[in-house]
Order: structure tokens, then C-alpha cells, then sequence
């Protein structure tokens, strides 16, 4: 029977051929799956991970991060909030947490997915460090066979079982043992307020294709002030729950524009504005260009 041992000396070995993204904002996955643009990289001693938070806009970027800690223990500072990393775990950092990380840069060996979603992925895994199977690994180790086949042959096939594998292992590590920084979570008052923004995120996302969802409808919802809602967003995620309603909006407004051949005005209404006129002035703010202009150069 295999052990975790040796998956991670095949995961290892087999690391050696990943190739370092020129893009990495671009990557492979989806065909009939919600998750796209994965891509995978090692860290190690001749490739170090980033020590030091610099900026917000440095580290702080719309895509979901999954490392996987293969060797030597480190710390994941998360929204200024550090948790423990062991050997032979996994963490998810999701889209505009800031974050850096710490670990002894002569000895360590970590693989990081990043990649996007179509629909927002469950908020069940933030802030939580989830141990590492020998399935958790297996599918790791597929992930990475699969991924270095689509660096010599690119197919559908291939790209449809790598986001379906990435998803076996998140929802793997969603059902492992869970660990916690007891420094963080020794803090009664911390602890509350990450369960009150798990579920207020959790509430945002279902209910974001509605134009009714607002930051009051939040703050009432869950019985809370408005000006309260607003620090709470401060702390966990450097910006305000509207500025945060609103690039998530328009995150699954380009998605939509990108990977379906509907109507902005369709477009508008599955993702919360309140009409196409709305969402494309907000649209053309924020990205600098038109929805149309957007949808031709994606399919360019």
C-alpha cells in the first residue's frame, strides 16, 4: 500500500519538470467545471515564497491560493492574522485576503495552486489549516501528472480532469481533521468575528445576483450596525462590504462576458445590477473598458 511518504518523494521528484508561468493570472482547467485558470508552482530554496508583505495590491489579488506543505513548517500571515503551517497540510487563501508568508527559505518545500472560480468557492476552509491525507496527497500527485501532460499536449480532456481533480481535493481537505492557530483563536473576541464574517460572506455570495443585496440588507440581516459591518470588512479584508459587493460582481460579470455568449444586459441581471445601464458604467470605471469592448478582446 502506498504511504504518504512516498507520494511525497514521487510529488517531489516529479516537480522537477514544472515549468515556472509566464502569465500568472492564466492558466489551464474548467471545460463543464466552475473552477479555471490553474496554474501550479513549486517553492523551494531556489525558488523562494514572498517573506514580506510590501503592499495590498502586491499580495492582495483575485484569486484563490492553495498551498500545500510538503516540507518544513512555516507560518501564513493572513489579513495581518498568522497561522501555523505544518508539514503536511494544506491552507486556501481566497480572492483579496492579503497575505505573506514565513518559513525557513534554506530547507522547505511547498506546491501553490491558484486558480479562479465561475461561483464562489464555500468559505468553510478560510482560516483553517486542514492535514494532508494520503488521499489528500494522491490527489496532489495527480494534479501534478496531469498538469505536466498539459505542458506538452494541450486537450479539453486534460483540462476538464484538472479542474475536476483540484476539486476532489479541495472538497478532501474540506472533510480532513482541521487544525487552528491557537494564538489566533485563543482570542474569544477574534474567533467570533471570523464566524460572523464566514457567514456574512457565505450570505453575500448567494445572494449576489440579486440587486436588493445592499449594506444595510447585510447589516440588517444579521443584526448588526452598518458602521460595525464597515470595520468588520476593514479588518478581515482591507476594504468596505460595498467595495467588496462590487468586485465581486463584477469578478462573476467578467467571467460570464468571458465563458458564455449571453447579453450584457443577461450579463447585468446574473450579477446583481440593477440594470445594464448601471452595470455598464460601474463595468467601464473599474476595468476601463466597455462590457462589449471586454467580451471581444476575451474572445480575441
Amino acid at each position: 500500500m502506498i504511504n504518504i511518504q512516498e507520494l511525497k518523494q514521487a510529488i517531489i521528484h516529479d516537480s522537477e519538470q514544472l515549468i515556472e508561468p509566464q502569465n500568472y493570472f492564466k492558466g489551464g482547467g474548467k471545460t463543464g467545471s466552475v473552477i479555471d485558470n490553474i496554474l501550479l508552482m513549486k517553492r523551494y530554496p531556489e525558488f523562494p515564497i514572498n517573506l514580506k508583505q510590501n503592499s495590498i495590491d502586491e499580495f492582495c489579488h483575485r484569486r484563490y491560493v492553495l498551498t500545500i506543505n510538503l516540507h518544513t513548517d512555516g507560518i501564513a500571515c493572513v489579513n495581518e492574522k498568522p497561522l501555523t503551517l505544518p508539514e503536511d497540510c494544506g491552507f486556501l487563501i481566497y480572492p483579496y485576503q492579503t497575505h505573506h508568508y514565513i518559513v525557513d527559505q534554506d530547507d522547505f518545500f511547498w506546491l501553490v495552486f491558484t486558480f479562479e472560480t465561475l461561483e464562489a468557492y464555500p468559505t468553510n476552509l478560510m482560516y483553517r489549516i486542514a492535514e494532508l491525507s494520503v488521499g489528500s496527497y494522491f490527489l496532489v500527485w495527480k494534479l501534478l501528472k496531469i498538469y505536466l501532460s498539459l505542458q506538452k499536449e494541450f486537450t479539453d480532456v486534460k483540462n476538464e480532469l484538472l479542474s475536476k481533480y483540484l476539486e476532489c481535493l479541495l472538497l478532501e481537505l474540506q472533510s480532513s481533521s482541521r487544525k487552528s492557530n491557537p494564538k489566533l483563536h485563543a482570542n474569544r473576541e477574534v474567533n467570533k468575528q471570523l464566524q460572523l464574517f464566514e457567514k456574512i460572506n457565505g450570505y453575500i455570495l448567494r445572494y449576489l445576483n440579486s440587486p436588493e443585496l445592499s449594506v444595510k440588507a447585510v447589516a440588517d440581516h444579521h443584526y448588526v450596525s452598518v458602521s460595525f459591518l464597515h470595520t468588520l470588512f476593514n479588518n478581515m479584508v482591507k476594504q468596505t462590504p460595498g467595495e467588496y459587493i462590487r468586485i465581486l460582481r463584477l469578478d462573476r460579470a467578467k467571467k460570464l462576458l468571458a465563458h458564455s455568449n449571453i447579453t450584457v444586459a443577461e450579463v447585468a441581471e446574473r450579477s446583481g445590477f440593477s440594470s445594464p445601464a448601471v452595470f455598464s458604467r460601474c463595468f467601464h470605471r473599474e476595468i476601463k473598458l466597455t462590457p462589449q469592448q471586454y467580451m471581444l478582446k476575451m474572445k480575441q
